[in-house]
């Protein structure tokens, strides 16, 4: 009976068997700690879109800056032509002048925003803000050109109409910022979160 003969064997050197033993095992991910490396959606939570993340809550001193620079420009604009020395109709057609721009100028920042948003908006409404402001704008500055009032009078006028379309327009934005700020950080507001989200058509998270 013959004996049996191994193959041959590669003794390791001791620097090898060193550095085996050394060397860490990588243990495998237990499952239930691999649902945070997946994406949102295979998780089946619903993601929060970029354009909705990107607002931050503005500071107060921002709001109260903005509201105040609105209050302003429509004391001094209305102050202004109470005391101006012209006729009712004048008086009348100046007024509309500004109060249609105001109304143009918050349907034309809605519809921008609107959009950014992923709101739809028709391009009708978007491009009858951008008439309604531009009319408005030619309105006034026909009307000043026509009027027998000083250089220094038109002035105001036309910086008092342009501050307070600039004013509505930042009044609105951070009505808006902040509503997105709430609907962001349910945590902060509870049922306030709730209500923010349906109004800018944010899902829960």
């Amino acid at each position: 009976m013959e004996p049996t003969t191994a193959g041959p064997q590669n003794p390791q050197s001791p620097q090898q068997a060193t550095a085996q033993q050394a060397a860490p095992q990588q243990q495998p991910v237990p499952q239930q700690n691999q649902t945070h490396l997946q994406p949102l959606a295979a998780q089946g939570m619903p993601q929060l879109g970029a354009q909705n993340s990107q607002f931050g809550k503005p500071t107060g001193a921002f709001i109260g800056a903005a509201w105040a620079a609105l209050a302003l420009a429509v004391i001094v604009y209305f102050v202004s032509l109470w005391r101006a020395d012209m006729e009712s109709f004048e008086k009348g057609f100046f007024l509309g002048s500004f109060f249609f721009g105001i109304v143009s100028a918050v349907g034309l920042q809605k519809s921008v925003r609107d959009r950014h948003e992923g709101v739809p908006v028709t391009t009708i409404y978007l491009a009858v803000s951008w008439l309604g402001l531009a009319i408005s704008l030619g309105m006034l500055a026909w009307g000043l050109w026509n009027s027998p009032l000083l250089p220094s009078e038109n002035g105001l006028y036309g910086m008092t109409f342009a501050m307070a379309v600039f004013a509505v327009i930042v009044v609105q934005k951070n009505v808006r910022d902040l509503l997105a700020y709430k609907a962001q950080h349910p945590e902060f507001y509870g049922p306030d979160a709730a209500e923010a989200r349906r109004q800018t058509a944010q899902r829960e998270f």
